[in-house]
């Protein structure tokens, strides 16, 4: 099983994945990193464990573990003694390590010796209440779901006006067959608690009942 938000980066195509003051990368570019990681990590489902920076590299492997469905474990990389015990008490299948414009990765056996659960896809340490490391367990739901609330609440708060897409308007992106399944069944113009939240109501005709009043006569 993989993470839907890291497995589709390819979907958005040339739109802007990354921008700092020295980067411009598209969705593309980076599902081709992704992708090629991945293949280094291979098919067989291991425990990775990944100390990360603030850096490209370790949002490579990030994304390219969820995608590949390995189940990661998430470290600083400015704590080596966390790395370390992290280590000897779960034993990972492998461990990289990134920092310093380098990305180190030891592949400590070709398969795994662990039985992880199927839906397993990330492990954050918690102080906990002794001095071994404890670790939080998240599924790929509770990524996508965390996910796609935060792309909404930002979404809100880029400024960006909420406004209904026409009918017309909705033909020429996606075409007459798309326009009426996406306007008819989209949850968008269809639930209170969306309209409510967002401070919207949709201007469009309901979309649903003319589907049931008027027979499509040609589809682009």
């Amino acid at each position: 099983m993989r993470v839907p938000f890291a497995a589709d980066l390819a979907s958005y195509g040339d739109s802007p994945a990354i921008l700092t003051d020295t980067l411009a990368m598209t969705y593309r570019e980076l599902a081709e990193r992704v992708d090629a990681f991945a293949l280094r990590l291979g098919t067989t489902r291991r425990l990775v464990a990944l100390a990360a920076a603030n850096d490209l590299d370790s949002l490579v492997v990030y994304l390219a573990a969820l995608a590949g469905g390995h189940p990661l474990i998430l470290l600083p990389e400015d704590k080596p003694a966390s790395l370390e015990s992290l280590v000897a008490a779960y034993d990972p299948d492998v461990v990289v390590q990134s920092g310093n414009g380098q990305l180190l990765l030891d592949e400590r056996r070709a398969g795994t010796r662990h039985e992880l659960h199927p839906d397993l896809a990330l492990l954050l340490r918690t102080s906990g209440s002794t001095g071994s490391p404890k670790l939080v367990r998240l599924s790929h739901g509770n990524l996508q779901s965390n996910a796609e609330s935060i792309a909404e609440y930002l979404g809100r708060r880029q400024d960006v006006p909420v406004r209904s897409v026409s009918k017309s308007e909705a033909i020429d992106i996606w075409g007459t067959f798309a326009t009426l399944v996406v306007l008819g069944a989209s949850s968008r113009s269809r639930c209170p608690r969306s309209r409510r939240e967002l401070g919207w109501a949709p201007t469009h005709s309901d979309v649903a009942q003319e589907i049931l009043e008027a027979p499509i006569t040609g589809l682009r």
